[in-house]
């Protein structure tokens, strides 16, 4: 489950299958008491190198739009896409994912103009590690 505040709004999603495809659906609430559903766009798409949605994080991008940075499922590693609309319902995935491989359950975060990403490989690993990313500005900024 991941939450995020954004002008007013809280914003939630949650993970759920559909036909064996990891999605996330999305609410939003003001008062945090009654809830709006909202159509489900950040899914796999045809032509998409993941094939399903896990972990996810929320941030804000240096150009002021939402970035969520999650695990694309079948690409070994973790995609972003972002979201300019004000009710976070398009989501726009970037050519360039996935952004660090290899990579599992994302946290993102931005300092100046670069990118920070810390990640874990899969735990069936004897090796498993944590992995620490920089990620160009240019990668997220230009879309």
């Amino acid at each position: 489950m991941e939450q995020f505040f954004k002008d007013g709004i809280y914003h939630l999603w949650y993970l759920y299958q559909v036909d064996g495809i990891h999605h996330w659906q999305h609410l939003s609430s003001i008062d945090l008491v009654h809830w709006r559903w909202h159509s489900n766009d950040l899914m796999p798409h045809k032509g998409d190198p993941d094939e399903g949605i896990f972990q996810r994080q929320c941030i804000y991008s240096g150009d002021g739009n939402v970035v969520i940075a999650y695990h694309g499922l079948g690409t070994d590693g973790n995609c972003v896409a972002y979201s300019s609309d004000r009710d976070l319902n398009t989501w726009q995935k970037i050519k360039d994912n996935p952004i660090a491989k290899p990579g599992w359950d994302p946290h993102m975060w931005l300092e100046g103009n670069t990118y920070y990403q810390i990640s874990g490989e899969r735990l069936s690993q004897p090796e498993s590690q944590i992995l620490l990313y920089c990620i160009q500005a240019t990668v997220m900024i230009n879309h």
